[in-house]
């Protein structure tokens, strides 16, 4: 065993006091310190003795892996590479983060730069970089629903305001549905847009549409429970009857656009009137929506637009 010498701790690059101080915690607590001369592979926190970064010219270094505010960090987050070895043993244990999946390790933020693997070479200290793509959609039954309300940033958590949208512009129904089919209109147009916009259709699919009534419904999501005998979210279940794993937080007396002309036109996740409610005397003024909706009725209401796509 070496007696633990401070030269065995000069990096290349520079570190930050933190970072620092926090790999020289593990180096006196090891029991095992490897200094300029040894031979090694790719050491880790976490994996027993952590072998020190080595003098200037020795060929040994640390690599930071920041995990960019992620709920769960990378485990362990950093690795040092000794002499003769000049890559990583393995990658650590991926970070995690609520609503993004992610997307590798790269030596930018935000996935600029280059990507870093196991088989990377390491020439000197370095910091990587998570990448985290937004999840773009949430699968219910066979259809996925569009996570964000039109007119949100698909960012990931929805940031913005959705936008209201008429079911028929010149508030005349039949100019934009036939009985049967929703053939027109700013919902229609709202929805169908998301086929070719971006190329290859949103998330990769080219059936956009807006949901049925029973569609909607059936999106539903009772934290407390479903009461068959009330066809209602148990008492105490949260509101908005949204699971929001799947969906981002989405405002409870919100109403959404149903493209049924026979029923009921819209929906309205609150879980204080039973878990979802649609009615045709939904229009009006909401009181907790952010705006005033359009209190003429439904054909020149405004409400909000969630889309829907077949899967497969």
């Amino acid at each position: 065993m070496h007696n633990f010498d401070l030269q065995c701790v000069c990096f290349h690059t520079h570190l930050s006091m933190r970072q620092f101080s926090y790999i020289l915690t593990i180096l006196l607590s090891s029991v095992f310190l490897a200094c300029p001369g040894d031979t090694g592979g790719s050491g880790s926190a976490g994996g027993g003795s952590v072998p020190a970064p080595g003098s200037s010219g020795s060929g040994s270094y640390v690599v930071i892996f920041d995990s960019q505010s992620a709920q769960t960090d990378a485990n362990p987050n950093f690795k040092v590479v000794n002499s003769p070895a000049t890559t990583i043993d393995t990658l650590p244990a991926g970070p995690t983060k609520a609503h993004f999946t992610f997307g590798g390790w790269f030596t930018a933020k935000n996935g600029g730069g280059t990507q870093f693997t196991a088989a990377t070479t390491v020439s000197g200290n370095m910091t990587v970089y998570a990448k985290w793509d937004p999840i773009l959609t949430a699968k219910v039954g066979n259809l996925l629903w569009k996570r964000c309300a039109e007119g949100q940033n698909n960012d990931g958590v929805c940031s913005g305001m959705p936008k209201y949208y008429q079911f028929c512009t010149d508030g005349t129904p039949s100019n934009c549905h036939n009985g049967t089919t929703l053939f027109a209109g700013p919902i229609f147009d709202a929805c169908n847009a998301l086929n070719s916009n971006p190329a290859g259709g949103y998330a990769g699919k080219t059936t956009w549409r807006v949901p049925s009534l029973a569609e909607s419904q059936a999106a539903t999501y009772c934290s407390n429970g479903f009461s068959a005998q009330n066809q209602a979210c148990n008492a105490g279940s949260a509101t908005p009857t949204l699971d929001p794993n799947l969906f981002p937080p989405t405002l409870p007396a919100a109403r959404f656009w149903t493209r049924d002309l026979s029923s009921w036109w819209v929906i309205k996740y609150d879980a204080s009137t039973g878990g979802n409610t649609s009615s045709q005397n939904e229009a009006g003024m909401g009181t907790y929506d952010p705006q005033p909706l359009d209190p003429s009725g439904l054909g020149t209401g405004w409400h909000y637009l969630r889309c829907v796509a077949n899967d497969p």
